[in-house]
């Protein structure tokens, strides 16, 4: 059975109607987390950005359209320099001079004060780079959406693994007060023949220290599962201090089913998925490098008004209109080899993708093969901790017997008593482990959505 979204294969509860509930099942833990997650929420955030980051290229092609407002005053006009023997000169009075000598004179061509308002297009035609820009920004987009998903399988990875743990830790607390239970009738039993003349004071003694020593473990499990419920809420993007309790049970039932190698696939585990997109990606970075020795053809325009005066206060009169249309090719000639360290750059970066992905199909071959033979392991610990404590639990109802009927001694009880809450802790950490080891390999098989 598939591994999807986790709640399916633990639980048979639907997804909780009620928000403001604080009953949560597995379900409920795992909607909220997703929901609620930091780390999904910034994963999120980063496909807002990657979405921006597409539009952001695309624009490139777009009419590029600017206005431009300008006013220039010149107190002082610069020179103009004229060789000596210009026929310009003459007109100045000027005798004339040897051909090298240079004649500074005023300015005889610019107003003092020049105004202009304009506004300028500029059109791309073709460029390779952005061609490949639009594409690469795709692929962008498609691996941010991907790092969603991975931190999404992260987040019901951990939540599934924290939600058991309480479960456990509670179904521990709960054998731990039915223990306490027996035993504290079984020490007023005993008390009360100790009275009577019918029991040892060792007898008596003998059971306040099993039960004394009971009590001292309900402390340590009271904070264990304080402890994996504050983990949970951490797990689950909760604060702290909220209340919630767990409407789930834990049984080895939910172990039942062995996952199937059959349909593993590499490409269901959502770090090969990422590889294969980044491999793209890398692909059009080498292309675009490629494309960067094309030429890059743009179409430009113009049109506005100026006007010039002697004075700024009189440039609000008389502006006449001008326009222009152009057409600009870049072609990249000689760059001192640049762009030809930037291809084997992008070359080298793929190669190295490349080798990783073959590197995680080896990781995901040994992960499965791990997560096999512990899912398979841990089911047959599970199966002997489970015939260890239904044999303690026999032991320690006989021994209960014989002592109540006279014919077997308190020491035989309290042993019978330990061995089986030893019995019982190991049973419930042997199936904790059996379940982790399920999701486990399920994780490694891509079971996981």
């Amino acid at each position: 059975m598939r591994f999807l979204i986790v709640v399916g294969v633990f639980s048979g509860m639907g997804v909780f109607a009620q928000t403001n509930s604080k009953n949560y099942s597995l379900p409920q833990c795992v909607e909220y987390a997703l929901a609620n997650s930091t780390a999904i929420k910034n994963a999120t955030i980063d496909e807002y950005i990657a979405n921006a980051k597409v539009g952001e290229v695309r624009s490139f092609g777009l009419p590029q359209i600017t206005g431009n407002l300008q006013i220039l005053d010149n107190p002082q006009l610069p020179r103009q320099f004229l060789s000596a023997n210009n026929p310009i000169l003459a007109g100045f009075g000027f005798a004339g001079g040897k051909p090298s000598d240079v004649v500074a004179i005023p300015n005889l061509f610019q107003l003092r004060s020049t105004s202009q308002a304009y506004l300028s297009v500029n059109q791309l035609i073709f460029d390779g780079s952005y061609i490949v820009g639009l594409q690469a920004a795709r692929t962008y987009r498609e691996l941010a959406k991907k790092a969603t998903q991975q931190s999404r399988v992260q987040t019901i990875q951990n939540v599934t693994k924290a939600y058991y743990l309480v479960l456990i830790t509670n179904e521990r607390l709960n054998l731990l007060y039915s223990n306490l239970a027996k035993l504290d009738t079984s020490l007023a039993q005993v008390k009360a023949l100790n009275k009577s003349g019918f029991a040892e004071k060792i007898d008596v003694s003998r059971l306040e220290v099993a039960y004394n020593n009971l009590l001292s473990e309900k402390e340590k499990i009271l904070n264990l599962a304080k402890m994996s419920l504050l983990m949970l809420k951490y797990q689950m993007g909760m604060p702290i201090n909220e209340e919630i309790e767990l409407t789930g049970k834990i049984s080895d039932e939910q172990i039942s089913d062995i996952p199937s190698k059959s349909d593993m696939a590499y490409s269901n585990r959502i770090e090969y998925s990422l590889l294969e997109t980044q491999k793209r990606a890398q692909k059009l970075d080498l292309r675009n490098n490629k494309v960067a020795y094309l030429p890059r053809l743009v179409a430009f325009g113009n049109i506005g008004y100026n006007t010039a005066n002697v004075e700024v206060a009189k440039l609000t009169k008389n502006y006449y209109e001008y326009s222009f249309l152009g057409l600009s090719m870049v072609l990249p000639i000689f760059d001192g080899f640049g762009k030809m360290y930037k291809v084997q750059q992008s070359r080298g970066k793929l190669e190295q993708v490349e080798n990783n992905m073959n590197l995680l199909k080896n990781t995901i071959d040994l992960q499965v093969t791990n997560g096999e033979i512990s899912f398979q392991n841990a089911k047959k610990s599970l199966d002997i901790q489970r015939k260890n404590m239904e044999l303690a639990e026999e032991v320690q109802r006989v021994s209960q017997l014989k002592y109540n009927q006279g014919i077997g001694s308190s020491l035989e009880v309290v042993t019978a008593e330990t061995s089986y809450k030893e019995a019982q802790t190991n049973y419930y950490s042997a199936l904790y482990d059996a379940i982790v080891a399920k999701i486990d390999f399920d994780i490694a098989l891509g079971n996981i959505k």
